[in-house]
């Protein structure tokens, strides 16, 4: 209600569904601007058809990139929206997306990652909208822009700055990086563990030496874990972005982990130094006993 009269603004299927029928004119204007792949609506005052909009959804420069960059990766992308089938259509042109789901309400989003999470697939939801958020809690990752809605950057659970579809490749390049070093590192501590013990039970290593070479051993899994700062500009590239932060920058950042690992390093050196020279008597001390004469 404005100043007392009643305002309506929604697609031909909110008016119908409120009793509204569009004249014959007003029909052939919403099928030009369908056609011409905008989404039509309707504003009405007291009841009586006031104008028509005609809107459409602009296609985000890096966006046919940001496809590319999933695709190549393996993954198949779906466009979800909910404007009529020729503004859909227009849009995933554009984008250069095969796959689109045109009309979808938010119910419709939500049972359509349900039904593709049935299949067995795993779904990452990509939304800015409140019309988004249940799709978004539903799927196994839910990414939101940083210049949607505050509905769906809570429900997310990445959300990507400066709303740049292009990190969404770089984004899932990072996870399953992330995920090979993992599998890396449990691989390096379990087959160290499997050769080593063995041969301490048989009292065939050093003590000294099986304590060190243990803690040498969580040095290289961390050392392996840090190998991911340096594959920054690496992803980056391979999903289709420039790399932007600076050589400086990354050297700041790296900075701190890298002093840690020399401390840890120096601390496991300086005891195995020391119990090795007890060990071996690098510290001097007499060898022989001393000769007492007997008188």
């Amino acid at each position: 209600m404005v100043e007392g009269r009643l305002v309506m603004a929604g697609n031909l299927a909110f008016f119908e569904e409120s009793g509204f029928a569009p004249g014959n004119d007003i029909g052939a204007l919403l099928g030009r601007l369908e056609s011409a792949g905008r989404t039509a609506i309707l504003v009405a005052l007291d009841g009586r058809i006031a104008g028509v909009l005609g809107i459409f959804d602009d296609v985000k420069q890096n966006a046919p990139r940001a496809v590319e960059a999933l695709q190549s990766q393996g993954l198949r992308v779906i466009m979800m929206t909910g404007d009529n089938p020729l503004a859909a259509a227009a849009v995933a042109k554009r984008a250069g997306i095969a796959e689109y789901r045109a009309g979808a309400r938010p119910v419709d989003k939500l049972e359509f990652v349900r039904a593709l999470q049935a299949e067995g697939l795993a779904v990452a939801m990509v939304g800015d909208g409140i019309n988004d958020a249940p799709a978004l809690a539903q799927a196994d990752i839910g990414i939101a822009m940083s210049t949607g809605t505050d509905v769906a950057i809570e429900t997310g659970d990445i959300t990507l700055l400066n709303g740049d579809v292009s990190k969404i490749a770089e984004a899932i390049a990072l996870s399953r990086s992330t995920l090979n070093t993992i599998r890396q590192n449990l691989l390096w501590a379990f087959g160290y563990n499997v050769v080593t013990i063995p041969i301490a039970a048989l009292g065939l290593l050093n003590p000294v030496l099986a304590g060190a070479a243990m803690a040498f051993s969580s040095v290289s899994v961390m050392a392996n874990s840090l190998r991911l700062r340096t594959k920054a500009r690496a992803l980056a590239r391979a999903s289709g972005n420039e790399y932007s932060a600076s050589r400086a920058n990354s050297l700041r950042a790296s900075r701190g982990p890298i002093l840690a690992m020399s401390a840890a390093t120096a601390l496991l050196v300086l005891p195995l130094l020391v119990f090795t020279g007890i060990d071996r008597d690098w510290f001097g001390g007499d060898d022989e006993p001393e000769e007492h004469t007997a008188h």
